[in-house]
């Protein structure tokens, strides 16, 4: 275990070596203590995917189209838990900091506004499914000296405490260095500093259900989960979509929920207004309340 973090430690992205890296992974992987975390029946999965174009008459009808990727030979870049021509399903879970805003997770996991930190507005499609059974998913966590108080996940950090103990110090070491790879920052358009992290869920999902870890954009408050997607098709159901708005500006942002599937079992989705949402006004009211002006949005839409 030792030569892989040192490989890690001094790893040049200039200068990648996948497949020593990859022999190593796999050759070390045997046999090391896995940190589980108990994800119960019922509880939700969020995914999202975003519409090509501003219009939410582009609508998304079917699960095929906003679950994993089925186009594996257009997968040309790597991805934080994917390598080339390999889909994963990744999704983003409520947490005791975040409750209820898993849908708004999964958009800061995707969306290219809080990452590049640009401002603007995006339309995407939600998906909600709920595990059919319990599971065990493999936990890849930050140590407690990584994160600060205030961005402490009480769950992630319970379960990591419970099993931490059954690591000597180079798997212990070897977790600390995974996890700094599956929560650093990534610009959109630098996906080749995902190698590492890429390469060990690859290898790790081979034997495991799925993988828990931080979610970046928020700071790990949040958590998310990715599967192989037999694996996910197997233990998870779709139960509803949704379509909204999504405005970004400055250090705030927004989701606003303009339609809604109750019931995602039946194809094509049946959409529905919902009877509740923001008008424009409030939307610009919302802004405008965190001292952002509308003159400051307008000109950012048009830019965009």
């Amino acid at each position: 275990m030792k030569s892989i973090n040192d490989l890690i430690k001094t790893f040049d992205y200039s200068n990648a070596h996948g497949e020593l890296l990859q022999q190593k992974l796999i050759s070390e992987a045997n046999g090391l203590p896995i940190i589980s975390m108990k994800f119960l029946k019922g509880r939700a999965v969020y995914r999202c995917r975003k519409h090509d174009s501003n219009s939410e008459k582009k609508r998304f009808y079917f699960e095929s189209d906003i679950s994993y990727r089925r186009d594996i030979q257009n997968i040309k870049s790597i991805g934080r838990c994917n390598y080339f021509n390999s889909s994963k399903f990744y999704g983003s879970i409520t947490t005791e900091e975040l409750k209820n805003v898993g849908y708004t997770a999964s958009i800061f996991e995707t969306s290219k506004l809080p990452r590049d930190n640009e401002d603007g507005y995006e339309i995407y499609s939600i998906g909600m499914w709920t595990a059919n059974e319990d599971i065990d998913l493999l936990e890849i966590n930050l140590l407690e000296d990584e994160i600060n108080e205030s961005e402490k996940n009480r769950e992630r950090q319970t379960a990591f405490e419970i099993h931490k103990e059954n690591l000597n110090d180079d798997q212990r070491a070897f977790y600390e260095l995974i996890g700094k790879e599956m929560s650093k920052k990534v610009k959109s358009n630098d996906n080749d500093k995902y190698l590492i992290s890429a390469l060990t869920s690859e290898i790790l999902l081979q034997t495991e259900i799925g993988i828990v870890y931080p979610s970046v954009q928020t700071e790990s408050k949040g958590m998310n989960v990715v599967f192989n997607p037999i694996n996910f098709d197997k233990y998870f159901t779709l139960k509803r979509v949704l379509i909204g708005d999504f405005f970004k500006f400055k250090q705030e942002s927004l989701f606003r929920n303009l339609f809604i599937c109750e019931d995602a079992s039946i194809y094509p989705f049946k959409y529905v207004e919902e009877k509740s949402y923001l008008t424009v006004q409030q939307v610009i009211e919302f802004f405008a309340d965190r001292n952002i002006s509308k003159d400051y949005i307008i000109s950012k839409l048009i830019a965009k």
